[in-house]
């Protein structure tokens, strides 16, 4: 209350008075998260706080559905998520789309994501502000009883993100939070930004784009912490953080910073980024810097096979049309099956190791993405290798590469 936005604004005051009125003396996280929303990033107008509040102590005077304990709790975790919106977290579960879905309505519209919460508590559907119906998933009632997944999430993160969940995965399975379901694929994940976020995104995936241009698409969205935009990265080498969903809030010529659906924010250096990008949820409209090319264009060829004009001439071009112009070079089909042709000029060959040492320089959760295509019409690599064998260092390090990947 010494606050001079709460001294000066006596309508404020009152409102904020009415929620803390519905507190005890214990609620010291309850209190520390009224006093962190004015501290929020991004931080809300005077109005929308007074919103916030207005619902809050409605909340509190509302009969949720007996399967989601105490109503208290409840509130003080909404709470918390609209004040400290980096601080929503997965926890032990894998539903790292869901929670930055989560966070990016926490974010973006915090008295819709009240609406929400409030709404699916009641066991009720939700519309979205779109108009989409997004029913309750409780199954996280079950979580911890016997053999089931104990996921450690806060109430609102379990009602939210198994709601968020279960309406993304457009009816592919009963997302059950107990069972320790997790993952949503690129088009799920868009289908959650538009429908309960609102923002009308499509993904640029590391299957047709380069970590460069993925980066370049991930500036001119222009993310901030009013304009979160999501991204899929590879966070640990293997198992389920492979592909990580998170938010990407800040980006320079030099490095990144991201809200991790861990509960935390982290920067690091764009060249770590580039190692480990694997799509880019961007506004549609955003300029992706990639042109179209005749993949059969000589003209074309004999840039990428000059080493003076090759970096320049491979630079917008997307990875599906790279890897193109390497299968009209080295491929036939025979009605059955790609082979390898047998007498590839020595020009051309140039123009396929190229392409191929340009590829290999991503990093090598994109590799893992990308080299499937090429081993699909060349599933011999030995034999491929034998047939666009050039006498120069670069097909020395590539072949070393390609055929310690080959399995």
């Amino acid at each position: 209350f010494d606050l001079d936005a709460v001294k000066n604004d006596p309508e404020l005051r009152t409102k904020i008075s009415n929620f803390v009125s519905l507190l005890s003396t214990g609620d010291k996280a309850a209190l520390a998260y009224t006093q962190n929303i004015f501290d929020r990033k991004p931080p809300l107008s005077t109005e929308k706080i007074k919103d916030v509040f207005d619902k809050l102590t409605s909340m509190m005077n509302t009969s949720y559905d007996p399967k989601v304990g105490n109503t208290k709790e409840l509130v003080i975790s909404a709470l918390h998520d609209v004040s400290m919106p980096s601080d929503i977290s997965q926890e032990g579960i894998g539903t790292c789309v869901g929670t930055s879905i989560q966070i990016q309505l926490a974010i973006r519209n915090p008295s819709e994501y009240l609406n929400m919460l409030d709404t699916l508590a009641q066991n009720k559907i939700y519309t979205s502000i779109t108009g989409a119906n997004i029913p309750p998933n409780f199954t996280f009632t079950d979580e911890g009883i016997e053999k089931n997944l104990d996921t450690g999430r806060t109430i609102s993160a379990k009602i939210m993100q198994n709601a968020i969940m279960d309406f993304s995965d457009m009816n592919t399975r009963d997302f059950n939070s107990a069972k320790g379901d997790g993952g949503l694929n690129y088009i799920q994940t868009v289908k959650g930004l538009k429908e309960i976020v609102n923002t009308n995104v499509e993904t640029s995936y590391v299957w047709d784009y380069t970590p460069e241009q993925l980066i370049n698409t991930l500036k001119n969205s222009k993310p901030d912490r009013s304009n979160p935009i999501e991204i899929s990265m590879s966070y640990e080498p293997n198992g389920r953080d492979s592909i990580h969903s998170v938010n990407v809030i800040n980006i320079s010529d030099n490095q990144v910073t991201i809200v991790n659906p861990w509960g935390r924010e982290e920067t690091f250096p764009n060249d770590e980024l580039n190692k480990r990008i694997l799509s880019v949820s961007a506004p549609v409209n955003t300029d992706r810097g990639v042109i179209k090319v005749n993949v059969t264009d000589q003209v074309l060829k004999n840039k990428i096979a000059d080493n003076n004009t090759k970096l320049d001439a491979l630079k917008n071009i997307s990875v599906e049309q790279k890897i193109e112009i390497v299968r009209n070079i080295t491929s036939g089909w025979d009605g059955n099956k790609f082979s390898i042709k047998s007498d590839i000029p020595q020009s051309d060959r140039i123009v396929v190791i190229n392409i191929l040492d340009d590829l290999l320089k991503q990093g090598t959760a994109q590799n893992n993405v990308w080299l499937p295509r090429l081993k699909f019409f060349a599933p011999d690599m030995a034999d491929f290798l034998n047939k666009v064998q050039v006498n120069n260092e670069t097909f020395t390090k590539l072949s070393t590469k390609l055929l310690s990947n080959q399995t």
